[in-house]
Order: structure tokens, then sequence, then C-alpha cells
């Protein structure tokens, strides 16, 4: 068995924060579909099976207690989607949330991908009788204006009385990042 990640981007013109911990999507969020992935795969959304998940939504993949950051609002199978209406964050309990929060509801890590658990794919390159693992929010360190974002979101932690010690290191990590991925587009702009 493999367990596959699927990346979905969505606007921030989609989006809207229902309170303190809840964004809402402005149209159910389709997270996984029948159509061809980046990588030539698709799913077989009929034999995609929904009961396994636990509705968790996670940091980035992270499998750490502090990696899960909220619940999704409204999972369900409409013709060939997978869909939720939108995700409540731990904002109150965890400065991870807060700041995946913060991100989400600004537009600035948007991103949500799947994991499942399967077979291989056929030979069509499709993913056939796979159960719905996990959901998490992904990082997109190459937006310059997500750091603004992360200083906000480590002075609201701050302020909730939060430990901000691993959050101050995301921020860290992004910069790193950030400075790694200017350098890559100006190397493939002078290519």
């Amino acid at each position: 068995m493999k367990t596959i990640k699927t990346n979905v981007k969505i606007n921030s013109r989609d989006i809207s924060a229902q309170d303190d911990s809840t964004i809402r999507f402005n149209q159910p969020l389709a997270i996984t579909d029948n159509s061809t992935q980046w990588n030539g795969t698709q799913y077989d959304i009929d034999s995609l099976d929904m009961n396994y998940f636990d509705g968790i939504v996670s940091a980035n993949h992270g499998q750490n207690i502090q990696d899960a950051i909220g619940k999704v609002v409204g999972l369900k199978k409409v013709g060939n989607k997978i869909i939720i209406e939108g995700i409540k964050y731990a904002t109150k309990i965890n400065p991870i949330a807060q700041l995946a929060y913060n991100l989400m509801k600004e537009g600035f890590v948007t991103g949500v991908s799947i994991e499942t658990v399967g077979p291989d794919p056929d030979s069509n390159l499709t993913w056939k009788n796979h159960k719905l693992s996990g959901l998490s929010q992904v990082l997109h360190p190459n937006n310059t204006n997500a750091y603004a974002v992360v200083s906000n979101s480590i002075n609201q932690a701050r302020k909730n009385g939060l430990d901000i010690t691993e959050l101050e290191g995301i921020k860290q990590d992004l910069t790193r990042l950030q400075r790694l991925n200017n350098l890559v587009f100006r190397f493939e702009k002078r290519q």
C-alpha cells in the first residue's frame, strides 16, 4: 500500500471567516476529484472510501500532535468530487493552528492536500479502492507576502498566552526558504 498526497489551491476570494476560528468556503472546496493531476494520475472517486478519515486537518502533512490544526466542516462526496464546506481551526489551543488560520484567511496559504492509502495505480494511472486518510493545509513559502502574516500570527498567539517557540522557528524556516526560492527564480529566469 502507498500513501499518496495531492495538492489543491484555492483563491482568497473563495474564503470567508465565519468567526475567529472557522473558515467557510463561499463555494464548497473540492479537495479531490477525478481530473488528471499534475503527476499524470487521477482518482476513481466512486471507489474512494471516506469512512476511514477522522476529519482532522494537519499542517503540511505533519504527524506530530502539534500538527493537528483543525477539523473539516461538511465533508461530502458529490458526483465526481470530494468536497468540504470549511475548516474549524484549533486557534485557542495551538499556535500553529492560529498561524494556519491567519494564512488561510488572508489568502496566503490556501493549498490543501489529501492523503490516501491504497494499491498502486492501474494501467490508466488511476488510483482505485483508496481510503481518504488525511487532509493538510500546505505551505507555499514562495509567497513573499506571507511573512507579515506570520509576524501577525506570532503576536496573536503571544496575546493568547500560547508558547510561540515553534512558531518563531517556522518564521525563520520560511525566511530561509524564501531566500532560496528567490535565488532559484532568478537562476531560472536567466535560462
